[in-house]
């Protein structure tokens, strides 16, 4: 027996894409709200990296690789070991699961499911135009930095015209 997924609808496909681009921006976010932006240089520096390719990551809202990702993870563990980056709030530890609050969950459940829904019950359920209506300030934030394709912010924002339409403020 096949377990063949439906296509989802190119309104969804767009929907998927801007939301790994948000979840990215988040996770970016998280990370980085714990410590200075001098420390990029540092980070850059010891994970073997251009001084400025953590910033660049960052300021690009890059989808960077795993090997990647794990670099500047261990970088970032051997600078606050060696007390050479502090964290904002000191009392709580960097860990992986810090990083991923609940809003970062809920847009990867979202990315996680796009494939079995349907966009014309999504679109009339109330926590789904929630959901939706408070990822627009990310959004918006992207597409201003020119990080969202036009197709994605066209795809992203007729949705969010559907919610309003459906009643969804």
């Amino acid at each position: 027996m096949s377990h063949r997924r439906k296509k989802p609808d190119q309104y969804l496909l767009a929907l998927q894409s801007v939301l790994n681009k948000i979840a990215v921006y988040k996770f970016f976010s998280n990370l980085t709200a714990r410590f200075s932006k001098m420390s990029f240089i540092k980070i850059s520096v010891q994970s073997g990296r251009a001084e400025n390719n953590f910033n660049r990551a960052f300021n690009t809202n890059e989808n960077i690789r795993l090997s990647t990702l794990l670099r500047y993870w261990r970088a970032i563990q051997q600078l606050i070991h060696d007390g050479e980056l502090t964290l904002g709030d000191e009392d709580k530890p960097l860990t992986f699961e810090s990083l991923i609050d609940d809003e970062l969950t809920e847009i990867l459940d979202m990315v996680n499911k796009i494939n079995e829904m349907r966009l014309e019950e999504e679109v009339e359920d109330r926590d789904f135009q929630h959901f939706l209506r408070g990822l627009e300030v990310y959004a918006t934030s992207l597409s201003k930095r020119g990080l969202l394709l036009q197709e994605e912010a066209n795809a992203f924002y007729s949705l969010i015209e559907k919610v309003k339409m459906q009643g969804g403020k």
